[in-house]
C-alpha cells in the first residue's frame, strides 16, 4: 500500500508543469535505469527538467576547459527536482553514475522550437 501523502508533493508539482506547459509541445519519459553515461541531451530539445525519486545520486557535470575538462558534481537528492537550461544544457556534458538503491528519475523535456514553457 502508498502512502498517499508521500506523492501529494509530487503530484502537485507535475500537476502545475503540465499546466505550464499547456500548449507547448514536450516529451518526458520515466526511468529506473542503474545510471546514464556521459551526454548532451539533443539539439531538438530546450529546457530539461529531472525529478528525482528514491536514492540519492550524484549528477557530474564537465565541459571542456584549455586542453583538458573542468568538472563539476550535484548531488540529486530524493524528492528534488534540477533544471537544466542554457549553457548548462548547451555547453556542459552531464553523467549520472549507478546507485545500489532503488531509483526512479522522471524528465520532461521542452522541444526547442516550441519555445519555453517554464517561467
Amino acid at each position: 500500500m502508498i502512502d498517499a501523502r508521500r506523492w501529494t508533493g509530487v503530484l502537485l508539482l507535475l500537476s502545475l508543469m503540465y499546466r505550464a506547459c499547456q500548449g507547448v509541445a514536450w516529451e518526458s519519459g520515466v526511468s529506473r535505469r542503474p545510471g546514464i553515461g556521459r551526454h548532451k541531451d539533443k539539439r531538438e530539445f530546450g529546457i530539461v527538467v529531472g525529478v528525482s525519486l528514491g536514492a540519492a545520486a550524484t549528477m557530474r557535470f564537465r565541459r571542456a576547459q584549455g586542453e583538458g575538462w573542468r568538472r563539476v558534481s550535484h548531488v540529486v537528492r530524493p524528492r528534488s527536482i534540477y533544471v537544466l537550461d542554457g549553457v548548462a544544457r548547451t555547453e556542459w556534458e552531464h553523467s549520472i553514475p549507478a546507485v545500489e538503491e532503488l531509483r526512479y528519475s522522471i524528465t520532461f523535456r521542452t522541444l526547442a522550437e516550441s519555445g519555453v514553457c517554464l517561467k
